[in-house]
């Protein structure tokens, strides 16, 4: 997950859920899987689509775009995966230079410091998984899988991160999508992708933001120890945004700051604004919604939660716009796909599985009264561009280009702040920043 600091420069039918069981026969992406035709294009901007097979592979919808095959590619040398899911199988169908790779490291979640209701399920999975890197080993790569446990039982290892390394550099992946075909083939999911290369010399140059974050988070989650040295090779003095990892459990001293929306607090702090911005709105896109406080909504929004607008600014910005004055409203937006949207996607009701925003979580607890409250009305912004009859709902959407992209439901989310240049009569709107991850949208995650 990452923050790009822009600086000035109803019920279903029985049709519905036979698509749905018929879309869960469809095998592997066919081998011409490739999307991307220009091997640099990595290196030139924050963040992809991915692409979605239902669009074809020549769609207006796909430009752009990567898919898996795009990213894992060359001749690697070493492999790191993390996922709380996987379809190895599938994975290595999909790129199979994977059976070439000399070593590849798997983590995911244990399931014996999951919830006990989910165990046995997450069981089977760590079986089939550990089965499918054994079968992965017999082509000749050292395959090894680690069941990452957490202290903290709420806690769950969510990162899905892809490492490579090549004899020149390492190429750093950071998504929003699990290894299975659904994932990466029919949700809309955010790709963060850049190559650096090594180090002339060990030693010779000082560390980076991106390596000690990195290195920080895998040595605080994993027993990769390994690779945090391997991390150290490489030189990313070139990366664009930063990256903001959440690590499970209570925090002091200077971790405080290290991870989480405090990390993030601190890196906006410190980044000066486009100049002369002024009607901000704080846009919250999300597909998962889980319990909202009401004093975590002020400390994270930076204003009570109980209306669209009030006089305050987003908290983690007023040291980084001093000249803007407290008393200027700030609109605070929430996008939620809804029932229809849902319903209507390109995987039917199978989505539900991944956007879950549930009628008793549309609420806003007082922790200190023990009340809830409804969301504020004018509070809640469609995902999509129709309704559910095909009528036009509004003029934009989430994701406003290309528009069709809406028919595939959203598991990523993004959070940015944008306002109008004073003085522009265009009206023209500007991103002060934006943020985009996977995780629920609630104090815990």
């Amino acid at each position: 997950m990452r923050i790009d600091l822009t600086d000035d420069a109803s019920a279903g039918n029985s049709q519905d859920l036979a698509q749905d069981e018929a879309s869960d026969l469809l095998g592997p992406a066919p081998k011409k899987a490739r999307v991307c035709r220009t091997a640099w294009l990595w290196r030139c901007q924050p963040f992809y689509l991915n692409a979605i097979v239902d669009y074809g592979r020549d769609g207006e919808e796909n430009e752009g775009c990567l898919s898996i095959r795009d990213v894992v590619d060359g001749p690697v040398q070493e492999m790191l995966l993390t996922s709380t899911r996987f379809d190895l199988p599938w994975l290595v169908d999909e790129c199979p230079v994977m059976k070439t790779i000399r070593r590849i490291a798997v983590l995911t979640g244990d399931p014996r410091t999951d919830d006990p209701q989910d165990q046995p399920s997450k069981e089977e999975r760590l079986r089939l998984l550990v089965e499918a890197a054994n079968d992965l080993s017999s082509y000749g790569p050292a395959v090894t899988v680690e069941a990452v446990p957490l202290t903290d039982q709420h806690g769950r290892f969510h990162p899905k991160l892809i490492f490579l390394t090549y004899a020149d550099r390492i190429r750093v992946c950071i998504s929003s999508a699990n290894f299975t075909h659904s994932d990466w083939w029919r949700k809309n999911q955010i790709i963060n992708v850049q190559d650096f290369p090594r180090k002339l010399q060990q030693g010779s140059q000082p560390s980076t933001d991106m390596e000690d974050q990195l290195a920080a988070f895998l040595r605080a989650t994993t027993k990769a120890g390994g690779w945090c040295d391997k991390i150290r090779q490489f030189d990313y003095s070139t990366a664009i945004g930063k990256i903001v990892a959440s690590v499970p459990g209570s925090h002091a001293g200077s971790d405080v700051h290290r991870w989480g929306h405090m990390r993030m607090r601190r890196l906006l702090s410190g980044q000066p604004g486009p100049k002369g911005l002024e009607d901000h709105a704080v846009v919250c896109q999300v597909a998962l919604l889980d319990s909202l406080e009401e004093n975590w909504i002020e400390e994270f929004i930076g204003r009570s939660p109980h209306t669209t607008t009030a006089p305050a600014l987003h908290v983690v910005c007023a040291s980084a716009h001093p000249t803007l004055s407290w008393r200027q409203p700030l609109t605070w937006r929430l996008i939620l796909p809804t029932i229809d949207e849902v319903r209507t996607s390109l995987e039917g009701w199978a989505a539900d599985k991944e956007v879950q925003v549930m009628e008793e979580r549309l609420m806003i607890a007082d922790m200190r009264v023990g009340t809830t409250t409804p969301l504020p009305e004018g509070l809640l912004h469609r995902w999509g561009l129709h309704k559910a009859n095909g009528e036009r709902a509004c003029c934009g959407a989430a994701i406003p280009h290309p528009p069709d992209r809406t028919s595939a439901s959203p598991h990523l989310d993004t959070f940015l702040k944008y306002g109008r240049r004073s003085g522009d009569v265009s009206k023209r709107r500007e991103v002060a920043w934006i943020y985009v991850g996977s995780h629920n949208f609630s104090k815990a995650a």
